[in-house]
């Protein structure tokens, strides 16, 4: 099966403790008997909570969410998404992993036989891949492996990585394709026989360039 090794973490269910804080919000919002509508600390506390849950599962939320709803095939979804979580709350620059934006070095990840799946592979490949770098401490990195994955990466000048290879580490396994998959496969092709003058090509490769 696609994703051989990562298991999706599941956010917790509420604690009694973070009901409690929801209703004591309910209250004082209400008022709570003390002359009207207050805001207290508790509800910026359950405030931080959410966003802080949010923060660290946001790679499977985004990955949930593709497998569901992987969106129209030109526009790449899975790509975009995983080079832009990796900006995700101000964490970009060095020891950052991103996709190359050349068509043809996404074509050699992504639309070969024995490739990763845009729609499977594509979030959680940079995800361990930006985990694994920042946790090594040799330089420059040119692999990583982690969560089932391992490729080969190239440091970019501003210190960031480019992945030119990824791989699923269970030997002779490979990622199933979906329909998605080949159509998105088939809007590469067309970018990379399209002359630069494309706007939608064009448009497509300055949102993946902002990783």
């Amino acid at each position: 099966q696609i994703g051989a090794g990562l298991v999706p973490r599941t956010p917790p269910a509420a604690s009694p403790r973070l009901s409690g804080l929801s209703g004591s919000c309910r209250v004082a919002m209400a008022g709570g008997g003390s002359g009207g509508p207050q805001v207290p600390w508790c509800c910026l506390a359950l405030l931080g909570i959410i966003a802080a849950t949010v923060f660290h599962f946001h790679f499977d939320i985004a990955q949930r969410t593709v497998r569901a709803f992987p969106g129209d095939p030109d526009q790449l979804r899975p790509l975009v998404w995983a080079n832009a979580l990796q900006r995700f709350g101000g964490a970009e620059g060095p020891n950052t992993c991103c996709y190359p934006t050349e068509w043809k070095a996404i074509s050699a990840l992504f639309c070969s036989d024995d490739s990763p799946s845009f729609v499977a592979d594509a979030i959680p490949v940079l995800g361990h891949c930006t985990e694994y770098v920042r946790g090594r401490a040799e330089y420059p990195i040119v692999s990583f492996r982690r969560g089932g994955y391992s490729g080969n990466i190239t440091m970019r000048r501003d210190g960031a990585y480019l992945v030119k290879a990824a791989w699923l580490d269970t030997p002779g396994e490979v990622s199933s394709r979906s329909g998605a998959d080949i159509e998105m496969c088939k809007a590469i092709s067309r970018c990379m026989k399209a002359k630069s003058s494309d706007e939608k090509c064009r448009s497509l490769r300055r949102v993946l360039e902002k990783c």
